[in-house]
């Protein structure tokens, strides 16, 4: 008995301030990341939705213009979660009907402004396959979204084989933007005559 209070006052001891002279060590600062985000004291949420959301109408249903589900999430300072293991779908803002289909390893995501997908980027439409390093989604002001990315892009369906040095997409006017493209497309592929 005596041997384990003699322990016990000996560890106290050793737990308490550091001798005279010598200050006690600062607790370590959090290491921030690029954006300002700690790594530390952060709560990971597993199997979140996240949505951008359109221009809202008096009473009418509001539907989102895409929706993210990811793995996992830890909040940022402000609006926005840095995400990892996500799937994505773009939606038609008018009709509500899926338009794009995306998976990338992580992003971040700021609410009802943009979603940025990163770490190998594939996106699926029915007819055509997106391979890219990021890409960010955005919402306008005026209600519709906009896409881009600055860094290659691979596109392919039937027929179809295509390099470009970047994209923008605009969904609601069904245009896409491909710069310094390269590849091929058969005739007949995509109404080419």
């Amino acid at each position: 008995m005596r041997a384990g209070i003699l322990i016990a006052v000996l560890l106290m001891g050793a737990c308490s301030a550091p001798p005279a002279g010598k200050p006690a060590p600062a607790p370590a600062p959090p290491v921030l990341e690029p954006d300002g985000v700690s790594n530390q004291d952060s709560t990971v949420i597993s199997g979140i939705d996240l949505f951008l959301w359109g221009r809202a109408v008096a009473e009418v249903e509001q539907k989102p213009v895409f929706k993210l589900h990811a793995g996992q999430a830890s909040a940022m300072d402000g609006a926005g979660y840095r995400f990892e293991d996500a799937e994505a779908w773009s939606f038609n803002k008018d009709t509500g009907v899926e338009e794009f289909h995306l998976i990338a390893r992580q992003g971040i995501f700021k609410q009802n402004e943009e979603a940025y997908l990163d770490g190998g980027v594939e996106a699926n439409t029915a007819t055509m396959q997106f391979r890219m390093e990021d890409i960010t989604w955005t919402v306008k002001e005026d209600g519709m979204t906009h896409a881009w990315t600055e860094n290659p892009v691979t596109l392919s369906g039937d027929e179809m084989h295509i390099d470009a040095e970047g994209l923008e997409l605009y969904p609601a006017e069904e245009r896409l933007v491909l710069k310094e493209i390269r590849g091929t497309i058969q005739l007949g592929a995509m109404g080419v005559q």
